[in-house]
Parts: C-alpha cells; structure tokens; sequence
C-alpha cells in the first residue's frame, strides 16, 4: 500500500474519533517525558528519520528531528557510463499538542519549522555520444503543520503516523560539463507529501 495513502486514511479515522471525543484528558505515562523514535518516509529508495521529543507540559512536547535522510545510487548502462548518486537530509524542530483519544491512542498537532538539503550528481552518455556530468544541488525552508496519532504498547513503547501540511521555499543550481550553471527558486505547497511512519520508546 502507498506509504502516503495509508497515512492519510489513517488520519481521517482519527479526526472521526476527536470529533466523536467529548472530553480534552492528559497522555498516559505521565511519569515518562522523553521520547527517542526512527520513522520511515519512503520505501523506495529508503527515506528514514530519527528524531527526539521531550514534555514542556501537560499535554505539550518539544520535537527535534533529522529526516529525508536518504542515500541511493542507480546504475542505467555500464557500457554508457549512465549512473547517479543521491543524497538528503533534513533538520526539523516543533512544538506539539497531545489530546487522548482513549487509554492508549493519543491525537498530537502543531507547528515544525525545517531546512534541508538534496543533491544529485548524474553521469551520462548524451544523444551525440558524448559523455556528460551534471549536478543539481537543492536547498529548502519549510513551514509545516504536524497532524498524527500515537499508539502506545507495553510498558514504553510506541508507534506513531503523521502528515505534514507544508509551504516550501527552495532554491535550487543545477550545472554540467556540457551545461552553464542554471540557478532557480521555488515556492509550494505540499498535503500530505510529508509524512513519517515511526516506532520508538518512552522514558
């Protein structure tokens, strides 16, 4: 199943549930205010990200979390020398507010701010036969909104999901052996491209 669409469908449950829920009630494990967690984006190739959550208050955590952690390669011909390498990280840092849905399923939302950087490094054999070098290197500010859910388990774990509704400014130098450098900016929106899946641990 689509790693986006499962986060999705998911969420849409969970907002039924706040919505059928009549009363705000604090977290469970109110005696445990760390969390340490690693959470997947993508499988293919894969995309993951680690990440740290300390209480501020009640219902309140700090996030901090390196994500789009991800490192590929890819090989097309070996007799046209056709291959590439990527690579991204991404530092991100927020603050959360949890609602409890029920003994173990919490509701968490609120606001991330994030800055990052991809880059890919291509080699290829043009139309012309001639062989060519080119490097796009890209670097974004992101402005989200974090809205998931929190399923604890045993005595201090935890999985969790969420999307990321998210403006993004990026800019972006692109340049080639046969290629002049070729500079642009960005600004987008994005639903639910950003999303995580994770487990992690209480403490």
């Amino acid at each position: 199943m689509d790693l986006k669409i499962l986060c999705l469908s998911a969420l849409l449950t969970v907002a039924a549930g706040m919505k059928a829920q009549q009363q705000e009630s604090a977290p469970e494990w109110p005696d445990k205010n760390k969390e340490i967690w690693v959470g997947v984006h993508d499988l293919s190739p894969i995309n993951i990200s680690l990440g740290f959550k300390h209480r501020v208050g009640e219902q309140w955590f700090m996030s901090y979390r390196v994500f789009n952690l991800a490192y590929s390669t890819s090989i097309q011909s070996r007799v046209f020398n056709n291959q590439s390498v990527r690579y991204s990280v991404n530092l991100g840092a927020g603050i959360e507010k949890r609602h409890a849905i029920s003994e173990r399923l919490l509701f968490f939302h609120g606001p991330e701010l994030a800055a990052g950087m991809w880059h890919q490094n291509a080699d290829f054999t043009d139309d012309s036969g001639f062989w060519s070098n080119l490097v796009t290197t890209t670097f974004s500010g992101t402005l989200g909104y974090r809205i998931g859910m929190l399923l604890q388990f045993g005595k201090s774990g935890f999985a969790a999901l969420h999307v990321a509704p998210a403006l993004i400014y990026s800019e972006s130098s692109t340049q080639g052996s046969r290629q002049p450098l070729v500079k642009s900016k960005q600004l987008d929106f994005w639903f639910y491209n950003n999303h995580e899946l994770s487990v992690g641990l209480r403490f």
